[in-house]
């Protein structure tokens, strides 16, 4: 059953589509998309995620195979900035790339972005075992 948040979150995403020209169909009893929005010869697949982190198991589904869709949207939440930035994930890598220590990254990071990194979290972007949602 979705939540209040997600079934808000689609209403919404089906009140824009309709606003610019989509006839919108809701998918209640499919997993991956929630709607589908038609124009012309246009498909679009409407996936609504109501937790932002979980964007990259979305796109997964969207994924997997070929798409049937000419295109795929994913709904979420306005972006919170209590996840990091490209530019911080970017500004990392590049210091580590000119051999400075996690210490001095996150010092970096700190001056120039205004907010605490995690020396764990700098070290998986480093080893490319971690991204920010923006990246």
């Amino acid at each position: 059953m979705p939540s209040e948040k997600h079934e808000s979150l689609l209403k919404d995403a089906a009140r824009v589509l309709e606003a610019q020209g989509f006839r919108v169909i809701r998918l209640d009893k499919r997993n991956v998309p929630d709607m589908i929005a038609l124009r012309e010869n246009s498909a679009i697949a409407v996936e609504v995620d109501v937790n932002p982190t979980n964007i990259w198991l979305t796109r997964r589904k969207f994924e997997q195979g070929e798409s049937q869709y000419d295109e795929e949207i994913i709904v979420t939440e306005p972006y919170s900035d209590h996840y990091h930035t490209k530019d911080e994930y970017l500004f990392a890598i590049e210091a580590r790339k000119q051999g400075k220590s996690y210490l001095e990254i996150r010092r970096e990071l700190r001056e120039r972005f205004q907010r605490n990194t995690p020396i764990s979290l700098i070290y998986k972007w480093v080893k490319g075992k971690s991204k920010p949602l923006s990246a």
